[in-house]
């Protein structure tokens, strides 16, 4: 599907009907194609046997980019490994991507393993950034209530000025929504961990998301058990 990039989250749900509401949510935001090789090994089992059977076991909608790199190709990787079946939503710019069918392609290709994609008109990554967080926070409201009633939940791993901008996108009043910031996967991720661990930054904007924010801090030395605890944390699992 195709959208306006500043297109009401719930409206796409009442139109296309592919989610069941409210139910709990992730958003994976984080390094993509500058995600060096030695932060995704670091990184990657904490997919496979942390995030991607949790949300299978719990139902979890989980939202990421579309495109074949980092975080994104690992997520929809560990979901294919496992045979799982949670939906995946893919949200991208629609200029930049390429599929069969497409009439005018951009460089970028789609990458499998996803359940939907969700294109916003747009030829800049940056363009899906306001969906991916608002569509994961509809998806935990009540219908035509806009009332939160399940858990939304956002993981930062890695990333660089677009993740930044999604983190105080997603950590503004209106929202307020809890993250979860995975230690020693590099870039901005090790930023917004070290700010909340210290309470400290020279950047307004960074403090201002840890001043308001609900941020936990999860070490890649944790493993997956690690992450595997904080999730059940932060939904409530007993």
């Amino acid at each position: 599907m195709v959208v306006a990039s500043d297109v009401d989250p719930h409206d796409v749900l009442d139109t296309y009907r592919f989610i069941s509401r409210p139910s709990n949510a992730i958003f994976i935001t984080g390094g993509a194609s500058n995600m060096s090789e030695e932060d995704q090994q670091r990184t990657r089992l904490i997919f496979e046997e942390g995030i991607a059977p949790f949300a299978h076991e719990h139902h979890i909608t989980v939202i990421d980019g579309a495109t074949r790199s980092g975080v994104i190709e690992m997520m929809a990787s560990a979901r294919r490994k496992g045979n799982y079946t949670f939906p995946l939503i893919g949200i991208a710019p629609h200029g930049l991507v390429k599929y069969e069918g497409h009439d005018h392609p951009g460089e970028f290709p789609l990458c499998p393993g996803h359940s939907h994609f969700i294109f916003v008109v747009g030829n800049e990554f940056g363009a899906e950034s306001r969906l991916i967080i608002t569509l994961a926070n509809a998806i935990a409201c009540a219908k035509h209530q806009h009332t939160r009633v399940a858990h939304t939940l956002g993981i930062v791993i890695n990333g660089g000025q677009i993740t930044r901008n999604e983190v105080y996108m997603a950590t503004t009043k209106e929202l307020n929504l809890p993250l979860i910031a995975l230690e020693g996967s590099g870039r901005f991720a090790d930023e917004l961990a070290r700010a909340t661990r210290t309470g400290k930054s020279d950047q307004s904007l960074l403090w201002e998301a840890v001043r308001r924010g609900n941020i936990l801090v999860v070490g890649t030395s944790e493993g997956p058990s690690g992450m595997h605890k904080a999730l059940r944390h932060a939904f409530g699992v007993t």
